[in-house]
């Protein structure tokens, strides 16, 4: 049952960073460099303010299955001491009480080879989860305008975790003998049992402070080896994250069996708000009380997130209200056809919408689709695996059998049941309708709620008065990720087109290495005091040894020296070297047989920008279909585009074995170009980047400079400091 919500692990939801690769791109994420000089102390906090709907408060269940705290997680032991306090501060600043916890499966590693918590058990699932205390019983949650201090075990350290939920519902089962094996009925995947019988591990610990000195944690463990499994794409909640490090406790892990990278050996604290996969709450942090260097002062520094309630009028659900409304008022025009952004399918926000939106970032668009085979992880209210998790395959049930009699020409009359009329309510034109023995009779033309009848698309060769059992079924089908792939792959038609009557030419060029990998990466082609301005950025190389999809990402001028930079090393070369390339136009991107084109036509004085904005989109695609698959449900194109608005890098052949880190950095440069509607964002400044999605532009009544409406929204119409991309957005 996990595996249908898990859809590739790495593609849906956010991809967890791990060890010094986390730190190495901390720069994009977490920004450690800006705050080594401020955060030095051992109790350094991240303050977070949010506003959370009313809910009912959620009792625990049994949780006193150890005797102690460190029958859970690590707390020290006599060779490296105590493990230090470090604190993280939740506060509450509404009328209404909110569901904090912490989330980790461990595998934080060094690329020097050692585990920063090298005594918690690597790759399980580790959480702590706020509460209170009152009336003698122990419940989930944050009461409004509350404050819990929580000191955080070694094993959150890296790469740590929080989610703010805004509905308790889900968040313990009511079953108390769920594993990993039960039948998975909503999307936090919190687990009584270890696969084996045995009880997950739970402690109910004091906060460290708290409003009301009632503040508790409760810390879990769940201990099947390797198998860590994090809420899932659509469980209602606000994505944090956080990486702490700690000097001389981080100097006493790294040993000859544990070696950690001095790099890692400081004391800093990095966090952000992650809107990076999907958008639910305001969440707002900041480091609070830091020494300031060289004095005896306290200040609070690095404030990040959203400035906004959650509800109410200017609120950032009233916000994702209109983004996500079938209206003129969601901003999008005809992007989509009139339709609003999708969001993620929850059953309760559809009863009490103070639970809000959740809506999925640009890149689970793609990989949450249904083309995608991504099924909700709620059972209600259709039962187990029977509705899409993103709106954009219908808010109704997959599929749905009833009783009843076919009349002609075109009517099924439904036979009277309980809830019929809420069944009858989710059902939805388009969907198709099948009758005894499976036999096709149509699609869904319209409902009829009061009469009990459905009304057909087709008038089918059934007798009149034939008893029927109705099959109702709604296929995969997308027109959200149908859009972007189409509109992405008639951008590289467009810059193709541009190239038609180039020839392939025969070049000899100084082959250099890029800095990277101990400057190992021979992909900088120079042409002694020749340069070459017919060469532009997505031309196939070819020659010099070189196997696999090779282009042009990139071409720069140093002292009037061109540099072409490719897409991937050269193959063999280890020194510099003169060798003998062919340059060929730019060729169809892989699987565009699978797409429609839309198209492109700009006036005379906007097609020089086009021509360069299409040649970033194009190469992006390129790279892009060079990494192996990951969702074969998805159509390969979707994957391609939802590789590049997502970020992915990590899936792209210069990745894995070896990491060509400045690859993925221009790589990730043209994604953040692209996604920012420029040709290079360095270029261009960012009152002209996130164009306006409803502007009509290139021969199209929608704006095809907008290829990620969601980054919009973010940053334009939301005005937030977190995370827009589908990757880590260095405007935040």
């Amino acid at each position: 049952m996990l595996n249908r919500s898990s859809l590739a692990g790495r593609l849906i939801g956010t991809s967890r960073k791990t060890g010094d690769r986390n730190a190495q791109r901390a720069s994009q994420r977490r920004r450690e460099a800006r705050f080594k000089a401020e955060v030095v102390t051992l109790e350094e906090r991240a303050l977070l303010a949010v506003e959370m709907p009313l809910a009912p408060t959620t009792q625990f269940g049994p949780y006193d299955t150890v005797g102690n705290l460190s029958d859970v997680l690590f707390t020290g032991n006599a060779t490296v001491g105590n493990v230090p306090v470090k604190q993280i501060t939740f506060h509450n600043n509404t009328q209404h009480p909110i569901y904090p916890f912490l989330y980790d499966p461990n595998t934080g590693k060094s690329t020097a080879g050692g585990y920063y918590d090298p005594f918690d058990p690597h790759g399980q699932e580790f959480r702590a989860y706020i509460g209170y205390t009152e009336g003698g019983k122990d419940y989930l949650g944050l009461l409004p305008q509350h404050t819990i201090t929580i000191n955080v075990p070694l094993v959150f350290w890296d790469s740590g975790r929080a989610g703010i939920a805004t509905d308790p519902t889900d968040l313990l089962p009511k079953d108390t003998n769920t594993n990993k094996d039960s039948p998975i009925s909503n999307p936090f995947f919190f687990f009584y049992k270890n696969l084996n019988g045995t009880e997950t591990a739970r402690y109910v610990a004091s906060a460290a402070q708290s409003t009301g000195d009632n503040g508790i944690v409760m810390f879990y463990h769940q201990a099947d080896p390797a198998q860590a499994v994090d809420p899932a794409a659509d469980a209602p909640d606000q994505l944090i994250e956080f990486t702490i490090r700690d000097k001389p406790f981080l100097s006493a892990l790294s040993t000859k069996s544990n070696p950690i990278d001095p790099s890692q050996l400081v004391t800093l604290i990095n966090y952000d708000v992650s809107y990076v996969d999907h958008l639910i709450l305001p969440v707002a942090m900041e480091a609070t009380g830091v020494p300031v260097p060289n004095t005896s002062a306290k200040a609070d520094y690095g404030w990040i997130g959203a400035n906004k309630r959650f509800l109410g009028v200017g609120s950032l659900q009233e916000a994702i209200t209109r983004f996500t409304s079938d209206t003129p008022d969601n901003g999008l025009g005809n992007y989509f056809h009139g339709k609003g952004w999708p969001s993620f399918f929850n059953p309760v926000d559809r009863i009490d919408p103070t639970v809000g939106y959740r809506i999925p970032g640009g890149a689970n668009i793609l990989f949450a689709s249904p083309l995608a085979g991504a099924i909700s992880s709620y059972d209600r209210p259709f039962g187990p695996s029977n509705h899409w998790m993103l709106t954009s395959g219908g808010t109704g049930p997959i599929q749905y059998g009833l009783g009843g009699t076919f009349y002609t020409p075109n009517e099924a009359s439904i036979a009277s049941i309980p809830n019929l009329d809420a069944i009858l309510k989710a059902l939805q034109p388009g969907m198709s309708v099948n009758g005894n023995n499976g036999e096709y009779l149509g699609q869904i033309q319209s409902v009829d709620v009061a009469a009990h009848t459905v009304f057909l698309t087709t008038t089918p060769n059934v007798p009149n008065g034939t008893p029927e059992s109705f099959v109702f079924y709604n296929p995969a089908r997308d027109p959200y990720a149908t859009r972007l792939t189409n509109l992405w792959y008639s951008w590289a038609a467009y810059y193709q087109k541009q190239f038609s009557t180039f020839q392939p030419e025969q070049i000899t060029a100084t082959v250099s290495s890029d800095s990277d990998n101990n400057n190992n990466d021979y992909r900088i082609l120079t042409f002694g005091g020749t340069n070459h301005p017919e060469l532009a950025v997505g031309m196939q190389v070819t020659g010099g040894g070189i196997t696999g999809l090779t282009t042009i990402v990139k071409i720069t001028n140093v002292n009037n020296v061109q540099q072409v930079y490719l897409s991937r090393p050269v193959p063999g070369v280890s020194a510099p070297a003169q060798l003998q390339f062919t340059f060929s136009a730019p060729q169809p991107i892989a699987y565009a047989n699978q797409t429609t084109e839309l198209p492109l036509s700009f006036a005379p004085g906007r097609q020089a920008f086009a021509k360069e904005f299409a040649g970033t989109v194009y190469e992006l695609l390129s790279v892009f279909s060079t990494a192996p698959r990951q969702v074969p449900k998805l159509p390969a194109s979707m994957e391609v585009v939802g590789n590049a608005i997502g970020g992915n890098v990590g899936f792209l052949p210069t990745a894995e074995p070896t990491d060509y880190v400045n690859i993925s950095a221009d790589v990730r440069d043209l994604i953040k170009s692209a996604l920012r509607g420029v040709p290079d964002f360095n270029a261009y400044p960012e009152s002209q980047w996130y164009p306006a999605p409803a502007t009509e532009t290139g021969g199209q009544n929608f704006n095809v400079f907008n290829l990620d409406p969601y980054v919009w929204f973010v940053h334009r119409e939301l005005g937030l400091s977190g995370y827009g991309f589908s990757f880590d957005d260095d405007t935040a």
